[in-house]
């Protein structure tokens, strides 16, 4: 047996009622719910901004086809190392689709310093989805050093 009204046993001087509630816009509830705002867009800090530049360089190149910054956050299934987790979230700083290799590339962006906390993330997220090719972008000193991060 169905549940809900059916138009057929709604009583004839009733049914008017139904059609200019649900048409009527002064019928609607007064109480005006707010849409969500919409998150804001992730900042670059100076070291992703001028690894931003060298990729807009190497789009013109022809060498990417482009990229962007915090695209996609991965759930890594694996325990780590010390943090006994056995669910994490990996977000990487830049989603690169390469022109040569046709192969979509998730780059990780560091400054001189690098956490081990952070390689051991960016190493499991390597074995869990070896469709990626994932980066290792280091600036130090002035130079950029790039290191693939094979699944192991």
């Amino acid at each position: 047996m169905s549940r809900g009204l059916h138009w057929d046993t709604v009583p004839e001087h009733l049914r008017h009622r139904l059609v200019e509630s649900a048409t009527s816009p002064a019928k609607l509830s007064e109480k005006k719910v707010a849409a969500p705002a919409p998150a804001p867009a992730p900042q670059l800090n100076k070291t992703e901004a001028a690894y931003a530049r060298r990729l807009d360089l190497r789009i013109a190149a022809g060498e990417l086809v482009r990229y962007q910054f915090c695209a996609l956050t991965l759930v890594i299934f694996e325990a780590l190392p010390r943090k006994g987790a056995k669910r994490t979230r990996y977000t990487p700083d830049f989603f690169v689709v390469s022109n040569t290799s046709h192969r979509l590339e998730l780059h990780e962006v560091k400054g001189p310093y690098i956490r081990e906390d952070a390689l051991l993330k960016l190493q499991a997220a390597a074995k869990q989805f070896p469709e990626f090719r994932f980066w290792l972008c280091q600036l130090k000193g002035g130079q950029w050093t790039d290191l693939p991060i094979l699944p192991k």
